[in-house]
């Protein structure tokens, strides 16, 4: 809808460039005195009433997170993950290890070094990788909204 409503905006500023520079059969009919700049506040209104219309939705990215941690400290590593939004794909044995797959919001995991080093006493080790957008849970994005709302910053 978007990409419909976006072209009707470049149609009808097409159309209003072509009256102005008196290359249209309406022109003969119709006199435009209206200036550069209200054709520009036009589409930029029109644009702002597609995107509203859209229904826009509030992305994040998830990054696909590797944790290999002994046995003993399974359970600890598996529920940090889960606190952190994050989705374990599978577990498997590795050694005297135990690697646990997962995907977690960026957002999340900040600090997440550091808690498991505590967790783990520092015998744990993750890595990760970005792997999609997702989208954010309706009240995490409710949140992000109100806290952007309010007056602009003059530049």
């Amino acid at each position: 809808m978007l990409a419909t409503t976006a072209q009707k905006i470049a149609r009808f500023i097409m159309a209003a460039r072509r009256i102005r520079r008196g290359r249209s059969a309406l022109s003969r009919h119709l006199t435009v005195s209206s200036s550069e700049i209200a054709f520009k506040v036009a589409g930029s209104l029109a644009l702002q009433e597609a995107a509203k219309r859209a229904k826009p939705v509030l992305l994040e990215p998830v990054f696909s997170v590797e944790v290999v941690t002994p046995e003993d400290f399974l359970g600890p590593v598996v529920g940090d993950l889960n606190r952190r939004r994050g989705h374990v794909t599978s577990q498997e044995k590795r050694g005297n290890a135990q690697v646990v797959s997962a995907t977690v919001p960026l957002a999340e995991m900040f600090g997440y070094a550091t808690d498991l080093r505590s967790t783990t006493q520092g015998r744990a080790t993750y890595t990760m990788q970005f792997e999609k957008y997702d989208e954010v849970p309706a009240k995490i994005a409710e949140e992000v909204i109100e806290g952007r709302q309010g007056t602009p910053v003059p530049a």
